[in-house]
């Protein structure tokens, strides 16, 4: 979606065109308010996209690292100068956690 913001009365206030509906879907905010309503509208995206994923799990469908056991997926991660040992014990603690 492209967000245009578009200030007004001397850069106090802002209103909010998406060019792709070519629909106005904020007017008259304030600069917090134009923050707070972005903020928002990820983070309910990023809810709807995670229940997506999450469905899709659900029905079976996998993912790059969603047929690994933590482990594995840690392992896969593995930085090259880490030593084995060093590496054992950072696995080790995170699964330690759990």
């Amino acid at each position: 979606m492209g967000l245009n913001i578009v200030p007004h009365d001397g850069d106090i206030l802002f209103s909010v065109h998406e060019s792709i509906g070519d629909t106005v879907i904020l007017v008259d905010a304030t600069r917090d308010e134009l923050i707070d309503w972005y903020a928002e509208r990820a983070a309910k995206q990023a809810r709807e996209e995670m229940e997506r994923r999450l469905k899709m799990l659900d029905n079976g469908q996998r993912f790059r690292f969603s047929d690994m056991t933590l482990k594995e997926m840690l392992e896969s991660h593995r930085p090259e100068h880490c030593q084995d040992e060093e590496w054992n014990k950072l696995i080790a603690d995170k699964l330690s956690r759990l």
